[in-house]
């Protein structure tokens, strides 16, 4: 979500209650990461929503953002403001081409004049779905480049229209393929997946990560073609259900840890940001193949090229 709409969001709760809600910057910046984070579940998974919402909840309470006794009143006032701003943003035809243009400066001018070719309501909607979510951090294109080279990686999950590398992508939206996604990560069959090798980078959601991991797990018993294989790329958070799942998973066949400031992650627009937290890496398989030793060769290509 941009910065404007929590802004936003921050001065109605603000004024409804000036004594209780008062944030400093680091807090409008936790508020932000946890606001992003209940869009990306609710939109996916809406019939989790009272889930999402007490896992919201105790958020807000663990980053000291309200107390215990408030986060209820605090819920109903940011779900009721979430809306509207969304619903503002989405459905505004208001000075489009104005909002459109700035949205798509915002991103890599290669993919900007791609898009320009698409209608200007679908483009526009689909920036405000992924503008939602302010961290769009990706996999570096090096390291991209070498598992598809290497490992034949041939499919992107969790990609968009504004950051995927390879042709076949998947995406969290079923409406992104207009612009060429494959599908909905989690309704595209099973069958998408076998024979084949992806990159998997979900968004750093818990709930998202648990399904998804789950859905691997579906797809590997679903079937008994071998040379299904998936790169995992998550936060190594290691007291979280998505830790233990992937880490127990009998399907491992790799698993290593990125330093924070070791290594790296890019931008839509293509610039490097050295990484401030640990990533897990995980390769998922059903086969043991003879270039399982390269696995150590991905980290030192993600590791070098800062």
């Amino acid at each position: 979500m941009n910065e404007l709409v929590v802004h936003n969001i921050i001065k109605y709760i603000g004024n409804e209650n000036k004594q209780l809600y008062k944030f400093d910057k680091s807090q409008q910046y936790e508020l932000q990461n946890i606001i992003d984070r209940w869009i990306i579940a609710f939109m996916n998974f809406p019939d989790d929503f009272n889930i999402i919402n007490e896992k919201m909840r105790q958020e807000l309470i663990d980053k000291h953002i309200v107390s215990s006794t408030n986060s209820h009143e605090f819920m109903n006032m940011l779900i009721k403001k979430l809306k509207q701003e969304y619903d503002e943003q989405v459905h505004t035809s208001y000075m489009l081409d104005s909002k459109l243009t700035h949205m798509l400066s915002l991103i890599n001018p290669n993919v900007a004049k791609k898009l320009a070719q698409y209608n200007k309501e679908d483009v526009y909607q689909m920036l405000i779905r992924y503008n939602v979510q302010s961290n769009q951090w990706m996999v570096p294109t090096v390291v991209v480049d070498y598992l598809h080279r290497i490992f034949n990686v041939t499919i992107e999950a969790f990609a968009s229209p504004i950051n995927h590398r390879l042709d076949t992508y998947l995406s969290l939206y079923t409406k992104d393929k207009i612009f060429g996604s494959s599908g909905n990560f989690f309704k595209v069959d099973p069958s998408f997946f076998v024979g084949k090798s992806s990159l998997v980078n979900p968004p750093f959601v818990e709930l998202v990560m648990v399904k998804m991991l789950n859905r691997l797990t579906a797809v590997f018993e679903s079937q008994t073609h071998k040379n299904t294989r998936f790169f995992v790329v998550l936060p190594n958070w290691t007291d979280a259900v998505f830790y233990k799942l992937i880490t127990t998973s009998k399907y491992k066949v790799y698993q290593t840890v990125l330093q924070r400031g070791n290594y790296f992650y890019e931008t839509p627009a293509g610039k490097t940001v050295v990484a401030t937290f640990n990533t897990l890496f995980v390769v998922l398989a059903n086969f043991t193949d003879e270039i399982k030793e390269k696995y150590n060769d991905i980290i030192t290509v993600w590791t070098s090229r800062r």
